[in-house]
């Protein structure tokens, strides 16, 4: 069965998230900065991400607060390689990376006219830090921006 998870309503911030349910036909939008769209198709769960070029951005699934939630973080290291992680977050901290990551990077590209970084990847619905589910239900979800490519603290942002 393949179906789109996607939010109807929430408000985002990345130290305070809430319920979100997620179904339906249209992706996320975070305080006009970021868009973030997740497909279930069997067993692969597809996750398209779009953000500022110049800063990191992520999403949090699974939990209200950022202590123990996994999540995706596009980013950029010291040295201006672009990176797409799983981190499992701390509290109010970036928390530590997924020694194994379950990502596949399917792209990772900038729309230079509008500055908008968009990244797409796939991986399983299992995994042992957020399994996706295979119906349509309701999802707990947290997501923020930085200042900078590289990932530090969040820009308190907020979608309502």
């Amino acid at each position: 069965m393949k179906f789109v998870l996607c939010v109807l309503s929430s408000i985002w911030m990345f130290y305070h998230g809430t319920d979100a349910t997620l179904y339906g036909v249209s992706p996320l939008l975070v305080a006009d900065q970021m868009q973030v769209s997740v497909e279930v198709d069997g067993e692969t769960v597809h996750i398209t991400m779009q953000g500022p070029e110049d800063t990191w951005f992520g999403v949090g699934f699974g939990s209200a607060i950022m202590d123990g939630t996994y999540s995706i973080i596009a980013s950029t290291d010291v040295n201006g390689t672009t990176l797409v992680e799983e981190w499992i977050l701390g509290p109010h901290t970036r928390g530590e990376i997924v020694a194994n990551q379950s990502l596949a990077v399917l792209s990772d590209s900038v729309d230079a006219a509008s500055g908008i970084r968009a990244v797409s990847v796939e991986r399983s619905v299992s995994n042992t830090f957020f399994p996706f589910p295979t119906q349509p239900e309701t999802v707990v979800i947290i997501a923020s921006f930085g200042q900078a490519g590289v990932l530090d603290y969040a820009v308190a942002t907020r979608m309502g």
